[in-house]
């Protein structure tokens, strides 16, 4: 759909279907294909990725959330552990 397409379909104004398509576009969700008008000038047709690509670059960025929190809970624990053991004097 052009962007024009899309406004019409959802009911806003063509900028800010505009910021919407663009960060769709940058974050994979959607394809944008760049069409020449004859008379001279251009314009962008979007189209959204397949579901398993969406569902798999999905799972892949759960994944890397998790691993994330994962590195941060441990450095976290054990900058808690280093703190009670330095008030209580507990040996490491």
């Amino acid at each position: 759909m052009t962007l024009e397409d899309i406004a019409k379909v959802v009911n806003r104004d063509k900028t800010t279907v505009f910021r919407c398509a663009q960060k769709l576009y940058q974050l994979g969700i959607c394809n944008k294909e760049t069409r020449s008008i004859r008379e001279g000038g251009q314009y962008h047709v979007y189209s959204s990725i397949p579901m398993e690509v969406f569902k798999q670059e999905t799972e892949n960025r759960v994944r890397e959330i998790e691993q994330s929190f994962r590195r941060i809970m441990k450095g976290f624990e054990k900058d808690l552990e280093t703190m009670v053991s330095s008030i209580y004097r507990i040996p490491p």
